[in-house]
């Protein structure tokens, strides 16, 4: 890159820091239209796929993708409305292509892979992804858009809303930035996608996950170059693009610092959990975050697997068993409950050693361990309502976790909890007797 150029553009990087996010990033379009850097292009759905540094590297949730799909055909689609952003593909960077393929796969059907991309989303993820979904026919749970098999109808969707159908076969008008100045310049894709998330076009704005994303990848970074870490060090950066979720922020970051940051992976299981199975726009409040942080007197054991299932749990359990900062609080710090909060948080480290160990880790296994720690952490709470059906105790989720397993994986991980099996509807039927069944125990 010409040395006069890449000045100019670190030159408007800078303001971009130092002023308003959505003025400065304009002001940084602005100058990479002057080098030919930035165009508009109509660009088919299937070309694109979604950035790694989307969302702070959340990427996108299958659910809110169908949901969008829903809410559009409700309301109409308007192409004035939408401000994609996309980056050409990197021809020397592969991890874009790993980062999709791993979506699709995640997405049990729900999401297509993207083997022509050739440009990523910063913005207009959710929207572009829609798109691909109904113009491959992929699996979906709305009913008055699919196919008997199951499946997003196009001819369906040409009825309720041709504009949207054309929007499907043609593209939308993206703003294209060059691969060249964001090889240069990497943090430029985080400013774009906050900026896109701040100034409220048809995007879904920051949601609590993604801010937690961001601390983890903000803390780890500052440790790996050991620099200051704490909240009043990352804050500015943190809340550049002014999410609504900003007031939670401080106790996102303890908890982050004190039970997640040094356990790699408990975090990236709540993500997947909420990808797949519920939207990210639920919002658990600053209380919540507080409450999860907290330590008990004469509590030894952070219990940082109970603290993930609670968080992941917080999220996906129905509404009438909201799980409460109360909840939470006599969760991890209460004597009395700390019985309870121990044997909960040795059965996760226990089913997910189990599954780890003999090779079934993948999509529908992450969902089944996602299911059951909900399932946990309710029966634990002792959480009942009349529609939902919870187990009676910590040890019948875990044997209804293995049911669930057998029925997917057709061997039975452990039997050690077979003594407390209940009868319920929602449990696979067994094909073999229980004495009978193989054990990998």
């Amino acid at each position: 890159m010409d040395p006069a150029v890449k000045a100019e553009i670190a030159a408007a990087l800078e303001k971009c820091q130092k002023s308003g996010l959505v003025q400065g990033v304009n002001l940084l379009y602005s100058c990479l239209e002057r080098h030919s850097m930035c165009r508009f292009m109509r660009i088919e759905p299937h070309l694109i796929g979604t950035d790694p540094q989307n969302r702070d590297g959340f990427g996108i949730s299958v659910k809110d993708c169908h949901d969008l799909i829903r809410s559009i055909t409700e309301v109409g689609f308007c192409s004035s409305e939408t401000a994609p952003v996309c980056a050409e593909l990197d021809p020397l960077d592969r991890e874009p292509l790993v980062f999709n393929e791993k979506l699709a796969v995640e997405a049990q059907g729900y999401l297509p892979p993207c083997p022509h991309m050739r440009f990523t989303s910063l913005a207009g993820s959710h929207l572009n992804a829609g798109l691909r979904c109904i113009a491959s026919g992929s699996m979906s749970d709305i009913e008055e858009l699919v196919h008997s098999s199951g499946r997003l109808s196009l001819d369906v969707i040409k009825d309720i809303d041709p504009l949207y159908a054309e929007a499907v076969t043609s593209g939308l008008r993206w703003r294209v930035i060059s691969f060249e100045p964001l090889r240069e310049f990497p943090e430029m894709k985080g400013l774009i996608q906050s900026a896109s998330n701040a100034s409220g076009h048809l995007a879904k704005g920051e949601h609590e996950l993604q801010l937690l994303k961001r601390i983890e990848n903000m803390v780890r970074s500052a440790e790996k170059r050991k620099a200051p870490c704490s909240y009043k060090d990352l804050k500015d950066s943190l809340l550049r693009s002014k999410p609504l979720c900003a007031p939670a922020a401080p106790f996102m970051h303890r908890f982050i610092v004190k039970f997640s940051a040094g356990a790699p992976g408990l975090l990236d299981r709540v993500e997947k959990a909420v990808k797949q199975q519920c939207s990210s726009s639920k919002q658990l409040g600053g209380d919540f975050f507080e409450a999860l942080s907290s330590e008990g007197k004469g509590v030894q054991d952070s219990m940082i697997d109970l603290r993930h299932a609670l968080l992941g749990a917080a999220y996906m359990s129905p509404s009438p068993l909201k799980i409460t900062p109360q909840d939470v609080k006599r969760a991890v710090t209460s004597r009395e409950f700390k019985t309870h909060a121990e044997k909960a948080n040795g059965l996760i480290r226990r089913c997910w050693s189990l599954v780890e160990s003999h090779g079934v880790c993948d999509p529908t296994v992450h969902t089944l361990m996602a299911e059951f720690e909900t399932d946990l952490m309710l029966a634990m709470l002792g959480k009942r309502h009349s529609e939902v059906n919870i187990s009676n105790c910590q040890e019948a989720a875990a044997c209804r976790l293995m049911d669930k397993l057998e029925a997917a994986k057709h061997v039975r991980l452990c039997s050690e909890w077979d003594a407390f099996k209940e009868d319920r509807t929602d449990d696979p039927k067994e094909t073999t007797k229980a004495d009978t069944s193989p054990s990998v125990c």
